[in-house]
């Protein structure tokens, strides 16, 4: 398998930015009886914050299963003959054989459902959670302003691997016919990893997770 991740500092949020100020204002600190009269004000989102939204990301990644014909997401990772597999396999090969193909603009679109669903699926499987990685310009990321990356809560290891690495890998495979399995595999390791820990995929503990991509190259 192929490595698409790496040991890095962790970086970002998954959560988005409030003006502390704002805040303050809702809770009546720091001002005097006639200020906390009459308040409006707005709260602003930011890039992050309208991408990692929940809504928006299961809306994007429904939209790539209705395309590949995926009813839902199981409780458990595909096996790995599975037909949604294969039909995965030859649909993300066919949309995305090589990175030029992925990085155009008019398929950023069904990109970023791609995305949305790869993520879903790991976020169910393997307890994961989407951070914003340091941005360093559209040759290292797959948006204008931030940088997808995803990272399993309770991982001591600082393993992560942004959205960018993930379609490196899909057009590593794509000519292999593990355009979508090589994310598979992973998926059912992982799962079965913390079955046998006893660890819940949901919880969120500070209880280690072992070592991912380190076994993918």
């Amino acid at each position: 398998m192929v490595r698409i991740g790496a040991t890095r500092p962790r970086t970002g949020s998954t959560t988005d930015s409030v003006f502390v100020r704002a805040i303050q204002l809702t809770e009546g600190k720091g001002m005097g009886p006639d200020e906390q009269l009459g308040l409006d004000f707005e709260v602003q989102r930011t890039a992050w914050g309208d991408w990692v939204d929940p809504e928006r990301r299961k809306a994007q990644a429904r939209k790539f299963m209705d395309r590949a014909g995926i009813a839902r997401i199981p409780n458990q990772p595909w096996g790995a003959g599975a037909p949604e597999v294969q039909r995965l396999n030859a649909l993300v090969a066919e949309l995305f054989p090589d990175m030029e193909t992925a990085t155009k603009s008019e398929n950023a679109a069904t990109v970023d459902e791609f995305i949305c669903f790869v993520g879903e699926c790991y976020i169910k499987f393997a307890r994961a959670e989407w951070f914003d990685f340091e941005w360093h310009g559209r040759e290292h990321s797959l948006y204008d302003s931030v940088n997808p990356a995803l990272r399993w809560l309770g991982d001591e290891t600082e393993e992560e691997v942004t959205a960018w690495e993930l379609m490196e890998s899909v057009a590593e495979h794509a000519e292999f016919g593990e355009a979508f399995s090589v994310f598979v595999d992973e998926m059912r390791e992982e799962y079965a990893r913390l079955a046998n820990s006893g660890i819940s995929r949901t919880a969120a503990s500070a209880v280690s997770v072992p070592t991912r991509w380190g076994r993918w190259r």
